[in-house]
């Protein structure tokens, strides 16, 4: 995305991205914007909000998985937005996390040269 420069003419002005470039406008427009917090679902898991939006990541993104879905919405005390598309949502719901952290070949290994493995409750 390329930006320009607008032009000054001394008047304050909130300027914000648009699909098609800056957008400007009177700040006097401010007055109905109520200040909000974004953080990633990965940061806020063991907390909870009221309300929280989700934005969908592309289709055939590699972050779209069932597992994040499931993070975002259940961080929503009572009420969740999902902004995105039915292709997107159905993407993450067949994609799960393949975890490639190794213990499973650890574990095997282990075996092999006669090591105990014990699970204790």
């Amino acid at each position: 995305m390329s930006w320009q420069a607008l032009p000054y003419d001394g008047t304050l002005r909130a300027v914000v991205a648009g699909t098609d470039g800056p957008v400007e406008f009177a700040t006097s427009r401010l007055a109905d914007v109520e200040t909000m917090h974004a953080m990633t679902f990965h940061k806020s898991q063991g907390s909870q909000a009221a309300v929280v939006t989700v934005l969908m990541a592309p289709e055939d993104s590699r972050l779209l998985t069932r597992e994040l879905l499931y993070t975002a919405v259940t961080r929503a005390k009572t009420k969740v937005g999902v902004v995105g598309g039915e292709a997107e949502v159905c993407a993450a719901l067949a994609r799960r996390v393949r975890r490639a952290g190794g213990l499973g070949q650890r574990l095997r290994y282990w075996l092999t040269l006669g090591w105990a493995v014990r699970v204790y409750p």
